[in-house]
């Protein structure tokens, strides 16, 4: 049956809103870490006010769902701990690196998941995803090579370096919640993780000795937004429409996300783009396309953070 104009537009509208407001991400977490709250504790408190809207989702859809074994269910630890570790090392990032360049390095976990996907599961990826996993590296040696010229950032190769572990971290996640999904609706998975991952962000928070608080207001008004836009309507619009839109539209589409964070934090963290990062920026970017586009994996489309 042919679709109307609003189903074809709309899923792409949803993937194109999603990924520019879970851009935002970066920017929200660093205005609060500004109002004196501490890195760990933005993190936990990003997942924790999440928390109850997953799980009234999860109530009720509970009739639909799969029930999985007993022992299943601790499974569900491996990449409720990954996806923390991801926002744990991100978040760090912040404090060294730009808000921008931290995303954009983020995302090269699309290339580890491809890596991944073929040396652990045995799953196939086109000439397209080694031509962009090429170029995606010669992009991040680029970036890495010029990190000390960035004006605005005060230990760039440090901040850097955590944001790529952090791809690590988000590429973990996504290859075990791939394996621990069979078992599992995407709700039970999604609740699970933002619950695991909330606690693992908390006992970090209380180790470091953070402030769980800002100074005033306002500080909790980014974490709020930060928890309702990118956490939950960001990724709900993505995930909602992901499988509504080819493949090659969504990795195109998803760039968007590390684009939009530069341009924030030019506007808002007085984080100016700078004119050398162009040519290994858009290496990378253009290597995440072609990853995306060449992979065989769906979870490799999901946007990062």
């Amino acid at each position: 049956m042919q679709r109307t104009p609003a189903e074809r537009w709309l899923p792409m509208l949803a993937i194109v809103i999603g990924a520019l407001i879970i851009g935002f991400a970066a920017i929200l977490s660093k205005l609060a870490m500004r109002e004196g709250m501490g890195t760990m504790a933005v993190a936990t408190w990003r997942t924790g006010f999440s928390i109850p809207v997953f799980c009234t989702l999860l109530l009720l859809t509970r009739a639909k769902s799969t029930t999985a074994s007993g022992r299943s269910i601790w499974w569900l630890l491996i990449p409720g701990v990954a996806f923390a570790l991801d926002l744990l090392t991100w978040h760090a990032a912040f404090q060294y690196t730009t808000a921008g360049m931290a995303t954009l390095l983020a995302n090269v976990s699309v290339i580890l998941v491809g890596i991944g996907g073929w040396w652990l599961l045995g799953e196939r990826v086109g000439w397209r995803w080694w031509l962009g996993a090429f170029l995606a590296l010669l992009g991040v040696v680029g970036l890495m090579a010029g990190s000390e010229a960035i004006s605005s950032a005060p230990r760039p190769v440090l901040g850097n370096a955590l944001a790529l572990i952090t791809a690590l971290c988000y590429a973990s996640y996504l290859l075990s919640a791939r394996v621990v999904r069979s078992g599992h609706s995407t709700i039970e998975l999604m609740t699970a993780v933002v619950v695991i991952s909330t606690l693992v962000l908390a006992i970090a928070t209380v180790i470091k000795g953070e402030s769980w608080t800002p100074h005033n207001s306002t500080g909790w008004w980014w974490v709020i937004l930060l928890a309702i836009g990118p956490q939950i309507t960001g990724q709900g619009l993505i995930i909602w429409a992901v499988g509504r839109v080819p493949a090659a539209l969504v990795a195109v589409a998803l760039l968007l996300q590390p684009v939009g964070t530069a341009i924030w934090g030019d506007l808002f963290l007085n984080e100016p783009l700078r004119w050398t990062d162009a040519l290994p920026g858009a290496l990378v970017l253009t290597g995440i396309a072609l990853a995306r586009m060449g992979s065989g994996t769906k979870s490799s489309l999901n946007a990062s953070n």
